[in-house]
């Protein structure tokens, strides 16, 4: 390895070195091939983001402990660049013979001490782990409810009042809620989360996700959840889109996803304090597949009766072998999880 790989390494500090991307090549394949021994899953979707490529959408920062050329603790801080009071922590790990020593505490303690500095305020992680759960907690993390997810609050009591806070209705000065819409990019990734940790009263958000409200049903996953949207888009896959309050929030998401040969599927949710940018969002999703000669059709579970109505005015009518006798497709044990099929002409 080259003899000074951590250009930005604190003098005589031994429990990990800090960089900021780009990461060099003799560092960045190390690190990757730990992540994938110690997890046991491919970490290739971080090396573009360690070569740098989404450094105008956030700030990501690795720690690091070697021995032997040889990666033995490490986490990585990512803070969005356009709301820097969010962070994501991930790639918290020790290898198993160097545990036991406060490597990775020490280098999380390093990281928030890094997202305070850039004004930071609400640091997310995901874990299933219940002894580093453990260890998060004597940090500070929170437990969100109805997720497998942890929450370090700078300024704020508990999650709940942080998520409450945050999504504050904000209007102009015509007393109206301005909302943007744009296509799902890199911005997102750490700036969708609050929003898809959020309680809403709807049960299923998008199914073509598969994904559902923290209040009913735990949210495995955290700094995965753009992933989720990302694996979408592309060609012959389909688009994801975004709403953004005049605070530049994101408050709504959607999707359209390719089916078959010419259709689509449509969904989407928002932040129950701006009703407006679900329809704003499926009109964008509608608009879209029409100019990709796609005919679209959309999903909803019998209990979300107020969705069913809203996917009505929209133009929406529930296909026709579903509305003889109600022919539900079977989603879960309960009816009330059933999913009705809607097509529009």
């Amino acid at each position: 390895m080259h003899p000074d790989p951590f250009p930005s390494a604190i003098p005589k500090d031994d429990r990990g070195s800090m960089q900021e991307v780009p990461i060099a090549e003799e560092v960045r394949e190390p690190l990757i091939a730990f992540w994938e021994a110690m997890f046991g899953v491919s970490f290739a979707e971080l090396r573009p983001i360690m070569c740098g490529e989404e450094q105008s959408a956030q700030r990501d920062f690795f720690w690091s402990v070697w021995n032997a050329n040889q990666p033995q603790a490490t986490c990585h801080l990512t803070i969005d660049r356009a709301q820097p009071i969010l962070g994501g922590l991930g790639e918290v790990a020790t290898s198993a013979d160097s545990r036991g020593r406060g490597l990775a505490t020490s280098l999380c303690r390093k990281a928030i001490n890094t997202f305070q500095k850039y004004g930071g305020q609400a640091l997310f992680l995901g874990t299933v782990n219940p002894t580093a759960e453990r260890i998060y907690r004597g940090l500070g993390w929170q437990s969100i409810s109805g997720a497998n997810a942890m929450v370090l609050l700078m300024y704020h009591a508990s999650p709940t009042e942080f998520l409450d806070d945050y999504f504050q209705h904000t209007r102009d000065q015509n007393g109206e809620t301005q909302i943007a819409i744009r296509v799902i990019d890199t911005r997102e990734r750490i700036a969708m989360i609050p929003l898809l940790m959020y309680p809403h009263s709807e049960f299923l958000l998008d199914a073509n996700l598969n994904l559902y409200s923290t209040r009913y049903t735990t949210q495995k996953s955290c700094m995965g959840l753009f992933g989720k949207y990302s694996s979408g888009t592309g060609h012959n896959r389909g688009m994801c889109f975004a709403a953004h309050n005049s605070a530049g929030r994101t408050v709504g998401l959607a999707t359209a996803r390719f089916y078959e040969a010419s259709g689509a599927q449509i969904d989407g949710f928002a932040h129950p304090h701006f009703p407006g940018a679900w329809a704003q969002l499926l009109q964008a999703s509608l608009s879209w597949c029409k100019s990709q000669h796609r005919c679209c059709r959309a999903e909803v579970v019998r209990r979300d009766a107020d969705k069913l109505a809203k996917f009505e005015k929209l133009g929406f009518r529930i296909a026709p072998q579903q509305s003889a006798g109600f022919h539900f497709v079977q989603d879960a044990k309960s009816h009330e999880h059933d999913r009705i099929q809607l097509i529009i002409e």
